[in-house]
This record gives structure tokens, sequence and C-alpha cells, in this order.
């Protein structure tokens, strides 16, 4: 009698295992948010953007405005111009870092203009500001709107942050 009960609880375990298992595993496409998904067809995979040139602002130290208190903002950033993507796309290396040799050299006079603009930008707020991330979100935004209004409308692409460090 123990040898039938025996075989049957393992036989009950395994069924209801792998219950479990196609449960969980139809549960992960809807989990993830992939329900109706279709896998993608051969050949329709887009190519990446390729990255615009940039123009790199070198490591600065300003001091935050938060009333009553010293704190400092540690920044380090990167401005994408827009339109520069398609001209680079399938550049060598050595004929990309020429062409960002020569859009540095370009860009240039105008250094001194994008310097002030995100250093007044950045002074003026304080920590709660640019603590969070909808905050360094919203930096990028006023910041990609300020040098847009300078350097002419859609001429900025893109901010992006290569260090943040508020102390």
């Amino acid at each position: 009698m123990f040898r039938r009960v025996g075989k049957f609880a393992l036989v009950a375990l395994g069924i209801v295992l792998v219950a479990a298992a196609g449960a969980f595993f139809a549960g992960i496409p809807q989990a993830a948010g992939l329900a109706g998904a279709q896998p993608p067809e051969k050949g329709d995979n887009p190519e990446p953007p390729s990255p615009g040139l940039m123009y790199v602002l070198k490591e600065r130290v300003v001091n935050l405005a938060d009333p009553g208190a010293r704190r400092y903002l540690k920044v380090s950033m990167s401005i994408e111009f827009s339109g520069t993507g398609q001209e680079t796309k399938g550049m060598s290396a050595e004929e990309r870092a020429k062409k960002q040799a020569e859009f540095e050299k370009s860009i240039a006079p105008q250094a001194p203009i994008i310097d002030d603009a995100i250093i007044s930008i950045l002074t003026a707020k304080s920590t709660a500001d640019v603590a969070s991330p909808e905050g360094k979100q919203q930096l990028r935004v006023e910041i990609k709107d300020a040098l847009n209004k300078l350097l002419g409308s859609g001429r900025v692409s893109n901010v992006y942050f290569t260090q943040f460090v508020i102390q």
C-alpha cells in the first residue's frame, strides 16, 4: 500500500510542478509587458542611430543656490549637436576623429557663450532641484532649450551628464 501511495504522490507532485512551471513561463511575457509582441522579422532590425558630434565641457564645480548652506555641484557634460549623426554614420574612427576636431574648431568661438549659459543655469539651482532623477532630466531640458535659444533652434539635440556629484 505504501508503494502505491508513494507513486501516486510522486506523480501528483510531478503534475503540480509541470503546471506551476507552465503558469510561470506563460506569465513572463505579460509581466515584462511583452504580451502580444511579435518577434522581429529578419532584416527588420534597424541600425542603432549614430551619435552626433559632441561638444565636451570640462569638469567644473559650481555653488548651488541653497539658502543658508554651502553646497557644491561637480559636473561634466557633453552636448550633442543634431544633424551630425548622419554625417558621421559609417565613418571610420579616424575619419570621425577628424570630423570631431573640425567641429570643435568651428564651435570654439561660441564656447564662452555656451559655458556662461550653463554656469548661469547650474548656479541658479538648489540641491533639491537637481538631486532627483526628474530634477536631472529637467536640468537637461533646460540646458538644451537655453542653448538652442542662443545658438539657433534645433542645433542641440541632447545633453549628457558624464559626471554629477553634489557635496
